[in-house]
């Protein structure tokens, strides 16, 4: 047992695990975490098996990695003989394609990006899931934050097990806020009109006239920004398979017109200081702007890094504005999954070591020392949880957001949508393009782009 895993709590029974999460009778949990509807096989009598998990990521030691490490080590101790192993590569979908396509997958279980376990799905390159799924209710899709699911189902087939939630928030510097004489913590920052009066309050210029200060100039936006705009505003972005856009709509036009509007006043570089338009420089960071678009588990490891911010200011994450179409909160998360590759040799020992990669136990664990955002609604009525928020009250912001979110942006084809069929969105905001005019044609092109082979 490696010294990391001696420090976190040891596979036990699911019953006596659910009683020391305190989660035994919170309605539903037991059922979300029950027991498998067949009985395990028995450890002892299975064959010892060698494999192979592959990742793209940061591997940081203290925290992803001991994540990793002790779910190697469940392994082992559960699996008499077993052993898994780690692989870092560059690109889990490029290695997974080449190497399945060559009948020898590098890999028995991957980690799999929201933008890959669809991708890989629809090329044949991962196996489904479904039945592995049926005799482990606690792995069930109702046992999950409903857009865990879009990610790894198609027609009514499983192929992907959810690891954890993100979502698109908006980040403020709360020195900055304070000294303009507004709530450290943005808490009266919920609709437009309200991040209006927050930039022109923010905003300082120099005695020529230039912006050296900015609230949020929203310059820019991607995707993943503007579709957490457009869910927050009452709109849609996609069909439920992803294979048609649908976000030419009054909804989606407003916020064009919010995003270019607040671009007019600040966001044009040409009214910033030449201090502001330094390249290569983070503006947020260096606290010359005030606010910025972030994903939650972004800014909240980052508002835990001591002296961030060069005068060591706090900061706070809060959810996107709503628009005037809204109907309440809405904002876009994603879940990242794991998969196995078609061809290996043991997919009934590559799904046990996924199984205890995500099931309860492991998203405890998991929360503590990855510090990745459990993707199981049960987890957050645990006692575990409430010790967690003890430590970082900001948690329950991101978990309100969970609660509230849509699915990602196109992303099954994501790196295609970004590019040219999002030009005319972008003009649009610079005020290149009509409004109209740019949404049609971005939708067209995007329409165009999803139904290619």
């Amino acid at each position: 047992m490696s010294a990391v895993a001696a420090v976190v709590p040891q596979p036990t029974s699911r019953r006596r695990f659910l009683r020391a999460l305190g989660i035994v009778a919170v309605p539903g949990a037991l059922a979300a975490c029950s027991t498998d509807t067949k009985p395990a096989k028995p450890a002892a009598s299975r064959p010892p098996v060698s494999l192979t998990y592959v990742y793209d990521h940061t591997d940081l030691p203290q925290t992803i990695g001991a994540w990793y490490r002790w779910v190697v080590d469940r392994f082992a101790q559960e699996n008499p003989g077993s052993r898994a192993e780690l692989q870092l590569v560059k690109s889990v979908q490029d290695l997974l394609k080449v190497s399945v396509a060559g009948g020898k997958p590098a890999a028995d279980t991957a980690y799999l990006r929201l933008f890959d376990a669809r991708e890989l799905w629809d090329g044949g390159v991962i196996i489904e899931l479904t039945n592995y799924v049926r005799n482990h209710k606690d792995l069930a899709p109702s046992n999950y934050f409903d857009s865990a699911n879009d990610y790894r189902t198609l027609g009514g087939k499983l192929f992907a097990l959810p690891n954890y939630i993100n979502a698109e928030m908006v980040w403020v510097n709360s020195r900055l806020l304070k000294e303009a004489n507004l709530d450290p913590k943005a808490a009266d920052l919920k609709t437009w009109d309200d991040l209006a009066r927050y930039n022109q309050t923010l905003s300082k210029r120099d005695a020529a006239g230039r912006y050296v200060q900015l609230g949020y100039p929203m310059n820019s936006a991607a995707w993943q920004t503007m579709s957490a705009w457009i869910y927050a505003n009452g709109g849609e972005i996609q069909d439920a398979s992803v294979n048609r856009a649908l976000f030419n709509s009054p909804q989606t036009q407003r916020v064009l017109n919010f995003w270019r509007d607040m671009y007019q006043r600040y966001g044009n570089n040409a009214l910033w200081s030449d201090d502001l338009r330094q390249t290569g420089v983070d503006n947020f960071l260096q606290e010359k702007w005030a606010i910025r678009d972030r994903s939650f588990g972004f800014a909240r490891a980052s508002r835990a890094t001591p002296n961030y911010f060069p005068s060591g200011a706090d900061s706070w994450i809060i959810n996107v504005p709503k628009g005037p179409d809204a109907k309440g909160a809405a904002t876009t998360t994603w879940v990242n999954q794991f998969g196995i590759p078609k061809g290996v040799p043991n997919p009934d020992a590559s799904f046990e070591l996924l199984r205890l990669a995500g099931d309860m136990q492991s998203q405890v664990v998991m929360h503590r020392l990855a510090q990745w955002e459990p993707c199981m609604p049960a987890y957050y009525q645990s006692q575990a949880y409430k010790s967690e928020l003890t430590k970082d009250p900001i948690l329950q912001v991101g978990v309100d957001a969970f609660k509230v979110g849509r699915t990602y942006p196109f992303f099954r084809r994501y790196t295609q949508a970004t590019g040219e069929p999002y030009a005319p969105i972008t003009a649009a905001i610079r005020g290149e393009k009509d409004v109209p005019a740019a949404l049609a044609e971005a939708e067209r092109l995007t329409n165009q782009m999803l139904q290619q082979p």
